[in-house]
């Protein structure tokens, strides 16, 4: 028993030397990161300003145009509508019968079929149709089609939805001032649409057909992934491989919607193509790397905000008004409804703000190289220090 008592005194004692230890350990990151945050605040004090101003701007913006608040919601609707359909072809596709299959293959017209199968080279098609792909190749390629299909159209409607948005920005931020011309558009909003509609949709399928392709190809990763799960247990090398992939074609689709947002600003601003937009993106990035990281920074604080904060004091407060109200109703079920409800809401919204926010830096960056500063709000001039002169000819 004795031996016992000393052993058990010895591992209490080892617990709270290692627990101690864990201490000291989790103190010093903290310090780091102290400093290292206290350093980051004072280096990119002026950016950091930069970025305030610019998002009150963006409130700016939305004060005078509510619109932009509810547009996305149609974008959300399309989406629905999208996404339904393809379910209803992924069933379809899934429960085609083979038979059934061959058979609608096999009629094809052999002008068309043969044409282009041996054209391509890939299906060696024979004038009477003796060689024709497997119904499950077929089921996997129109699945593929469809499913590219799917993520294609999308994007473009998210692209087409920033391209939107950025376009009412720029005509506030440019036109604010001119009673002229102000006056003489009712709903920027909806008079970018058609602007989008007339004249760049070209841009928005180019750009959304890149983001789509590199999605197909992560899921085509995933897949490849789960069905290699066994060799990778077996071999250590290959997994760490397959895992670096995945993880480089997450950065790199991460890269490219970075981009692309900013690409269909600049669409919305001069009316460039796609690839002369991104052009012009990486220029800005080139010009102004701080205070574009900066933004991107103030941005993701926002967006933990609105979609983690407000979503958790709405389903707190519907938990609690559920209980006051009948207490032998399970208050879980509103309360999850309302942080779904309240999230997406949050999530519109800060998406909103994201896009008003990077179109009111790029005008502000493209008004003070070009126009040497003359439509951009007095504040937001002063942050940008922008000339006193320059700023009294506005």
């Amino acid at each position: 028993v004795a031996y016992t008592g000393g052993g058990t005194a010895y591992a209490a004692a080892t617990t709270v030397a290692s627990n101690e230890k864990l201490y000291e350990v989790a103190l010093l990151v903290l310090v780091v990161l102290d400093v290292a945050l206290i350093a980051y605040l004072c280096i990119f004090q002026h950016q950091i300003e930069i970025a305030i101003e610019i998002v009150e701007e963006g409130s700016h913006v939305i004060a005078h145009q509510p619109l932009q608040l509810v547009f996305p919601f149609i974008t959300i609707a399309i989406m629905v509508v999208l996404i339904v359909y393809f379910m209803v072809g992924a069933v379809f596709i899934g429960t085609l019968n083979n038979e059934a299959l061959e058979g609608a293959y096999a009629n094809m017209s052999d002008e068309f079929a043969g044409a282009y199968a041996n054209a391509s080279g890939y299906f060696n098609i024979s004038a009477d149709g003796a060689s024709m792909p497997e119904a499950s190749q077929l089921k996997w390629w129109l699945g593929g089609y469809h499913l590219l299909g799917f993520l294609w159209s999308a994007n473009f409607v998210l692209a087409t939805t920033t391209c939107t948005l950025a376009g009412s920005v720029c005509y506030w931020f440019f036109y604010r001032d001119n009673d002229d011309e102000w006056p003489r558009t009712s709903g920027p909003v909806f008079a970018s649409l058609w602007m989008v509609v007339r004249y760049h949709l070209g841009s928005m399928a180019f750009g959304s057909l890149i983001i789509a392709v590199v999605q197909f190809l992560r899921i085509i990763l995933e897949y490849i992934d789960q069905k290699t799960a066994d060799l990778q247990e077996q071999n250590f090398l290959l997994k760490l491989a397959m895992k670096c992939v995945k993880c480089c074609m997450w950065c790199f689709e991460r890269c490219i919607k970075f981009v692309s947002g900013y690409a269909y600003i600049y669409v919305a601003l001069n009316g460039d193509s796609f690839c002369s937009a991104c052009r012009a993106t990486f220029m800005l990035f080139l010009n102004y790397p701080a205070q574009t990281s900066m933004n991107a920074f103030i941005q993701t604080l926002l967006r933990v905000l609105q979609c983690v904060a407000l979503p958790l004091m709405c389903a707190l407060s519907c938990f609690y008004y559920a209980q006051e109200v009948d207490e032998s109703v399970n208050p879980l079920l509103p309360s999850v409804f309302a942080l779904v409800l309240a999230y997406i809401v949050a999530r519109v919204f800060s998406g909103v703000y994201e896009t008003t926010i990077d179109t009111i830096f790029v005008c502000a960056m493209r008004d003070k190289d070009k126009y040497e500063g003359r439509h951009t709000p007095e504040d937001l001039a002063h942050v940008l220090d922008i000339d006193g002169a320059k700023a009294e000819e506005r």
